[in-house]
């Protein structure tokens, strides 16, 4: 039998995610940089981090708990932008992941359907708006 998670539910257990205070002491937001296929097994090492000149990961900004209308509750981080500040090393970029730096855990990772952007001149950018969704299994 499925685990019923009402959507009540759901947004209260990422509120109180979100009123915890561990998400912006603990949680950075990091791209990645190899074309990884990511599923219920991926943990950090299956990443690549960037490392175009002025890369770094950045801590995850004030989240904001709500629905998205289709059932599923969301917790989204503000927005972090990375700009490359160099012409070397080119990074090809296919998407971001969130870590843990208390526990060196993965939290969550999406990787762009569009990938890779290349990044490889000073003053290009990447905006990243960090959103964890969920649903209840029915």
């Amino acid at each position: 039998m499925p685990d019923i998670f009402p959507l009540e539910g759901l947004k209260d257990v990422f509120q109180e995610l979100a009123d915890s205070g561990a998400i912006p002491a603990y949680w950075h937001v990091r791209l990645f940089k190899n074309n990884v296929s990511i599923g219920a097994s991926t943990v950090i090492g299956d990443f690549t981090e960037a490392d175009f000149s002025g890369y770094a990961n950045v801590v995850a900004g004030s989240p904001v708990v709500d629905t998205d209308g289709a059932g599923r509750g969301r917790l989204t981080c503000a927005a972090v932008t990375f700009t490359c500040t160099g012409a070397s090393p080119s990074n090809d970029i296919y998407g971001y992941y969130v870590t843990n730096s208390h526990t060196n855990k993965l939290v969550w990772a999406q990787a762009w359907p569009s990938a890779p952007v290349t990044i490889n001149t000073a003053g290009q950018f990447l905006t990243v708006v960090p959103r964890l969704t969920d649903k209840s299994e029915v």
